[in-house]
């Protein structure tokens, strides 16, 4: 109805940069530290229902910024790009995948070349994403700015797109395998 609920307020205490729907929860990315003053730093899973207090049972804890968040189509790994060097304790460069369930890491490290960071991830149909920010290189092979992980999180070393420009400010996946990119860029397979 577009009726604001009164009773459901999260209360971030910084920016929230991205949001994802699963299940009656949304996970939220961002610059915060608190979700209505307690502990969530930059990823949190908010219930739909209830008063927005943050799931105490999902506590990632990334180091740095969060900017994008992409579901799977199995609804159960939550894939997490920013500017963060670590989630937990452990590196992992601007990109993680983690469990919806619990935030528990599921996939090895994909590291985007430090300075660099992710801003959009989009799932495929297929099970596979779509990374893209402003990075050079992945796993130490060049990849300016768009990566593609297999359903497994492996990287695809197979496809690439050479892009040129500073980043990719937009990304979206058709149901073909299209995939879809915007952001100051000058060329792309040039």
């Amino acid at each position: 109805s577009g009726v604001r609920d009164i009773a459901w307020v999260p209360g971030a205490d910084r920016t929230v940069n991205a949001l994802a729907l699963v299940s009656g929860a949304i996970y939220a990315a961002g610059e915060f530290t608190t979700i209505r003053g307690e502990s969530h730093r930059r990823l949190a899973r908010i219930p739909t229902g209830g008063d927005g207090h943050a799931d105490a049972s999902f506590n990632p804890v990334l180091d740095d910024s969060g900017y994008a968040l992409a579901i799977s189509s199995d609804l159960s790994r939550i894939e997490v790009g920013g500017g963060f060097a670590r989630v937990r304790t452990a590196q992992y460069l601007a990109t993680a995948t983690l469990s919806t369930a619990d935030g528990s890491v599921v996939a090895a490290a994909h590291d985007a070349e430090v300075p660099g960071w992710v801003n959009r991830i989009a799932a495929q149909p297929n099970g596979g994403v779509i990374v893209g920010g402003d990075f050079a290189k992945v796993d130490q092979q060049r990849h300016e700015h768009l990566f593609r992980l297999k359903p497994d999180r492996t990287l695809d070393t197979a496809w690439r797109a050479d892009v040129t420009g500073s980043q990719i400010n937009a990304l979206l996946t058709g149901p073909d395998s299209a995939v879809y990119v915007a952001g100051p860029l000058s060329a792309i397979n040039d």
